[in-house]
C-alpha cells in the first residue's frame, strides 16, 4: 500500500547517518530536479519507522511530501528491503553481515527466522557457520573494517581476521593501508604473517618493523620468512643449477626432509630429453655433496 507522508512525520533510526557529501550525485541531482519517484519502504501505523530509503530522504526538507510503502509488519517489511536493494545494487558480504547483525540485534528476527528466510535471500549459504561469522565480524576494529568494507572482503576472511587481537588488527590496518594491498594480496600476507608469527614467537609489529623499508616487495619479503630454509636453498641451488634454469621446477615449502625436483612432460620425446637431463645432474658431484647435505643420501 502506497501512501504519502512530509518528511518530518517519518521515524529515521540515528544509526543510519551519513553526509550529504557522499551521496552520488546522480542521486542528488535526480531527487533535486523530480523528487523521490520509488516509495520509500516502511513499518508502522501514523509514524512509519523508515527501512529503506535514508539518503533519498536526507536530501529533502521537513515539510516535503513522499511516497511510502506501509508495509505494517516489521519483518514482511525488512524482507521487501533487503530484495529491493539486491536487485538494485547487491550487498557485499560486509553489508550482508552488518544487516543480519543489526536484525539480530534488534529483535527484528530471531535465529530461526534469520537462517530460514533472511541468509538465503541475501545469497549467504552455510547457515549457522554464516550466522556466526556475520556476528563475529562485529568485533573488528572499525578502521580495518572500513578497510575490509572498501575492498568488498569475503565475510570468511573478515570473520578470521576478527578472531584476531584488537592490536594486532590495528597493526593489520596501518599495514595493509601503507601499502595498498589488494584484497588478494592482504589475504596472501595475512596467510604468511600467521605461520611466520607463530614460528617465531614474534608479534604482527614485530615482524612488520623488521621488513626492509627500501624493498616494496612486502609479500616477496614475508616469503623469504615463511620459507627461510626454501630461499637459502634455493639462492645456493641457483648458481648449482643455474644452466637447467627454467626446465626444472622446485617446492616452495622445503622445510621437510624430502626435496623433489619437477618437471612438466608435454610430449613423449620430453621424458627421453628429462632423463638425460637428470642423469647429468645426478653425476654432478657438486651437487650430490649439496643435496646429501641437506637432505640426505636418497
Amino acid at each position: 500500500m502506497i501512501e504519502y507522508f512530509q518528511k518530518k512525520h517519518l521515524i529515521q533510526d540515528t544509526r543510519f547517518k551519513f553526509r550529504k557529501a557522499d551521496v552520488p550525485a546522480d542521486l542528488t541531482k535526480s531527487v533535486r530536479l523530480e523528487g523521490i519517484l520509488m516509495p520509500l519502504i516502511a513499518s508502522g501505523d501514523k509514524e512509519p519507522v523508515v527501512l529503506d530509503g535514508y539518503r533519498r530522504l536526507g536530501l529533502l526538507e521537513d515539510e516535503e511530501t513522499v511516497p511510502v510503502q506501509l508495509i505494517r509488519d516489521r519483518k514482511a517489511a525488512l524482507r521487501a528491503s533487503v530484495e529491493l536493494n539486491m536487485l538494485a545494487s547487491p550487498y557485499s558480504e560486509m553489508e550482508k553481515a552488518g544487516l543480519v547483525s543489526s536484525v539480530l540485534e534488534n529483535g527484528w528476527m530471531d535465529d530461526r527466522e534469520i537462517l530460514d528466510t533472511l541468509l538465503p535471500r541475501l545469497g549467504l549459504k552455510g547457515q549457522q557457520i554464516v550466522l556466526d561469522s556475520c556476528l563475529t565480524v562485529r568485533l573488528l576494529d572499525s578502521k580495518l573494517s572500513a578497510v575490509l568494507a572498501a575492498r568488498k572482503a569475503p565475510l570468511k576472511f573478515a570473520a578470521r581476521l576478527s578472531r584476531e587481537p584488537l592490536d594486532e588488527q590495528s597493526v593489520l590496518t596501518e599495514f595493509f593501508s601503507i601499502h595498498r594491498l589488494s584484497l588478494s594480496r592482504m589475504v596472501q600476507a595475512y596467510d604468511l604473517l600467521v605461520p611466520v608469527r607463530k614460528t617465531g614467537n614474534e608479534s604482527f609489529s614485530t615482524i612488520i618493523r623488521n621488513l626492509d623499508e627500501e624493498n616494496e616487495d612486502v609479500l616477496e619479503q614475508l616469503r623469504q620468512k615463511r620459507f627461510r630454509r626454501a630461499f637459502e636453498y634455493k639462492k645456493q641451488l641457483g648458481s648449482l643449477l643455474g644452466r637447467y634454469r627454467g626446465k626444472l621446477s622446485f617446492p616452495e615449502d622445503m622445510e621437510g626432509e624430502a626435496f623433489r625436483f619437477s618437471c612438466l612432460l608435454k610430449y613423449p620425446e620430453d621424458a627421453r630429453k628429462y632423463a638425460a637431463m637428470l642423469r647429468e645432474i645426478s653425476e654432478n658431484d657438486e651437487i650430490f655433496y649439496f643435496l646429501s647435505e641437506h637432505f640426505g643420501n636418497d
